[in-house]
């Protein structure tokens, strides 16, 4: 075994190994409770769709990286790692990785353990900036992993191979360590959504949950100190000749990439933004289903709306109280600075929120939300597959046809129709306005709301940026206003709840609502000039 601080270094002279064609590694990543691995190995259906014995090694591998993180800035992962006395060099890409499902390119050789030995990377680009960043900066080990693989190849009715692989361990940097207790579903021959379903199978009886950091993410995290930060939407890249199917697939994979980015720090509970952004996902996830309904099996699509209907509201109230806790009360107390009594009622919201917070994270944590996520990934993968064999039956193949011919329509014919359709649906004007009541106004910034997220999905397809731009601001103040107005509404219902603790500050939550219910007044004049506004913008998909 090579001292962990020593470095590896390049071979010298002339390599003995040739180039070879990158593999592209498709594998699931899926987090186990360790207490669980048993049950795993000796679960009835692995054995009823293996051929051969399971096959255990211990592995211990060390990641380097140059003192500038060079490798970790290009998305490049090398590593060196033993198993049973034999050497393996491993040089991975970023790839593409959405969710819990990883796709990258891989280069792997024998080694020696002392020496790095790049001339086996066949993509030039990689080879060349591995070989520069060695000689220039020299690669150091930066953290290790050493776990026990348990490993089983399946071969399913279709003769769809998957690998899975059980690791029980730890990563390892700078004295502190980060346990390693994951299922990896590597595919071997067959389609993707083959992962997906065999983990659905899998989950009946176990708590897996996607997993969408690798271990080298999890190695830089624990030896840089790395802390994460709430994620934004990151909207796949679309064009006007993408087939329907092809975008669905896309927008689908990012809310599920937004939804895990940020579900480690809602379960956190420290930065109520996290949750906001789970919340967001969830709102674009039902947004994309509702857009691209005619794509989807309608049982794969009822499946997910009602699963996504379910989390979105078991987060809701711990939404509700987050911005009554850190943004109203706060906002009600700098404007009467002169009313110590408001306050008393920061602990008994504190109370609420707690609680509220409680409820989220079992619903976040639960194997139904882990479900939900997998059966998106499931629908996700079965669209990009169904492109690549039409021949592939859909996860429920009795409305195939119909969703294969919908998903066939290419991208800009959809977006003029259905971003039409929607603004007819959100027209509203002036005397139509003024009769709204709040229930009203709340049904009408839903469907401003729908409006602005098909605008988010569709738009880019058009070109017209300055355009598209403009009408996206417009249509953002308006529905900006209608939320401020339903975020008071939603403020009465919560102080309504607080009076009802004993020795409730019944003064100061008369003083609070009263601000809030001014501040609605304010909104109530802002909206008829928004909504002009609105009016008055050309909308991108018009010539």
């Amino acid at each position: 075994m090579k001292p962990a601080g020593d470095r590896a270094r390049p071979a010298a002279g002339v390599s003995t190994l040739t180039a070879a064609p990158g593999f592209l590694e498709v594998e699931l990543k899926l987090a186990l409770p360790a207490s669980q691995a048993e049950r795993l190995r000796r679960h009835p259906a692995l054995r009823a769709i293996s051929p051969h014995r399971a096959v255990v090694a211990e592995l211990d591998a060390i990641y380097f990286d140059t003192p500038t993180l060079a490798l970790q800035a290009r998305g490049v992962a090398v590593r060196l790692r033993q198993a049973g006395g034999q050497w393996v060099q491993t040089v991975k890409t970023r790839g593409d990785a959405t969710g819990a499902l990883h796709q990258r390119l891989e280069w792997e050789v024998p080694s020696d353990g002392l020496h790095l030995d790049f001339d086996s990377v066949s993509d030039p680009a990689v080879r060349n900036f591995l070989k520069h960043a060695a000689n220039q900066q020299g690669l150091q080990p930066l953290f290790r992993t050493r776990f026990r693989r348990w490993a089983r190849l399946l071969v399913l009715p279709d003769g769809t191979q998957i690998e899975l692989a059980l690791d029980l361990g730890a990563v390892e940097a700078g004295g502190h360590q980060d346990p390693i207790s994951e299922v990896e579903l590597e595919l071997k021959h067959g389609a993707s959504r083959s992962l997906f379903a065999l983990a659905l199978a899998l989950q009946d009886d176990l708590d897996l949950h996607p997993e969408q950091r690798s271990k080298a993410q999890r190695g830089y995290a624990l030896a840089l100190g790395i802390t994460q930060s709430p994620k934004r939407a990151r909207p796949p890249v679309l064009s006007r000749h993408l087939t329907v199917a092809q975008a669905c697939a896309g927008f689908l994979g990012a809310a599920q990439q937004q939804w895990q980015d940020n579900l480690a720090g809602a379960c956190l509970g420290d930065n109520p933004e996290y949750l906001h952004q789970v919340r967001v996902a969830l709102r674009r996830l039902r947004a994309a289903l509702a857009v691209f309904r005619g794509v989807l099996p309608a049982s794969v699509l009822l499946a997910l709306r009602q699963e996504s209907r379910w989390l979105m509201q078991a987060l809701g109230a711990a939404r509700d109280w987050d911005v009554l806790v850190t943004e109203t009360l706060p906002g009600v107390q700098a404007a009467l600075p002169d009313q110590p009594g408001l306050a008393a009622l920061l602990p008994l919201a504190e109370q609420q929120r707690v609680m509220a917070h409680a409820q989220a994270l079992q619903a976040l944590t639960s194997r139904r939300a882990a479900r939900l996520a997998l059966q998106l990934g499931e629908a996700s993968c079965a669209l990009m597959d169904q492109r690549e064999a039409s021949s592939a039956p859909l996860p429920a193949d009795t409305d195939r046809a119909q969703s294969s011919a919908a998903g066939d329509e290419r991208l800009d014919q959809f977006a003029v129709r259905i971003l039409r359709k929607r603004a007819r649906r959100a027209h509203m004007n002036a005397s139509d306005l003024l009769a709204l009541d709040v229930a009203g106004r709340h049904a009408w910034r839903i469907v401003l709301k729908k409006l602005r997220y098909t605008g988010d999905f569709l738009l880019p397809v058009f070109g017209h940026r300055r355009r598209a731009r403009r009408w996206i601001t417009a249509l953002s103040s308006l529905q900006s206003i209608l939320g401020s107005m339903n975020d008071a509404a939603t403020t009465h219902r919560l102080i309504e709840t607080l009076l009802l603790q004993p020795g409730a500050p019944r003064e100061a939550a008369a003083l609070a609502r009263g601000f809030v219910e001014g501040t609605s007044q304010t909104h109530l004049r802002q909206l008829e000039a928004a909504r002009r506004v609105l009016a008055r913008t050309a909308a991108p998909w018009q010539r």
